[in-house]
């Protein structure tokens, strides 16, 4: 047998073997096999591991507040998110009424913007629900935890909140931000042609707009996205509560 590639992280050894369709995870004395798949197109091997978030290893992430106590940047933007959107009453009493015991992952860092606009919403549900148990990762730190929820199988977006079951079963992971937004953030390049319709390449790519535009763009995408902040807000809440609803 060829000598292996061995991958090192959280005291786990991934050992896949050349020509062989088998990699071999080794974690705490334990060997346990996974398939390989091969990419030929891009010469990417990919490994499914079909991971499943131990109870120890969610027990080492922070709480929301411990996050926010940390945060080397971006504090004060945290903090107006979540002093300055204030649950609806029937949004309290849904999350009030919510029993249901549920574990919850998140993967953040202080530089998203997504993290900005959603976590401090998402601390304020938590510290309204009765029986969740939230903790917090940093996505950088923690690669492995990223990829067991990317966005379109590939992108390790952020922020990440995982919902699972007493036992760390998976039943639902939200991805960086509500769809709706995504459809909203489309509308953006129409709306900045029609706003400057004497600009040739308002409708251009970001990256093949002229020196000119782009900035002009930049700063229409800025304003955009702080008028719907709280709009996008109130469609996460919603996010949530179709996420967990189905579920209690």
């Amino acid at each position: 047998m060829g000598r292996g590639r061995r991958h090192r992280g959280w005291g786990i050894t991934l050992a896949c073997y050349p020509l062989r369709s088998r990699c071999v995870l080794f974690s705490s004395g334990q060997a346990k096999t996974y398939k390989r798949t091969w990419d030929r197109k891009e010469d990417i091997t990919k490994v499914d591991t079909a991971t499943k978030l131990s109870t120890e290893r969610f027990a080492e992430g922070m709480t929301i507040q411990q996050f926010r106590d940390n945060m080397q940047k971006n504090r004060e933007i945290y903090d107006d998110n979540y002093q300055n959107f204030k649950l609806k009453p029937e949004d309290q009493a849904f999350f009030k009424s919510f029993g249901k015991k549920l574990n919850v992952m998140v993967l953040a860092e202080d530089w998203c913007g997504d993290v900005l606009r959603y976590l401090p919403i998402f601390q304020q549900i938590a510290e309204t629900v009765p029986n969740w148990e939230v903790r917090v990762f940093l996505r950088d730190e923690n690669t492995d935890l990223a990829d067991l929820c990317l966005k379109e199988g590939k992108y390790r977006a952020i922020p990440v909140i995982k919902f699972l079951d007493e036992n760390m079963g998976e039943m639902s992971c939200f991805i960086e931000r509500p769809m709706a937004v995504y459809e909203a953030e489309k509308s953006m390049g129409s709306l900045f042609a029609a706003k400057y319709p004497e600009i040739a390449d308002a409708l251009a790519p970001v990256d093949e707009m002229s020196e000119e535009t782009r900035p002009l763009y930049t700063q229409f995408a800025r304003e955009f996205r702080a008028e719907s902040r709280r709009a996008w807000q109130q469609l996460f809440v919603e996010d949530i509560k179709n996420r967990v609803g189905t579920s209690s």
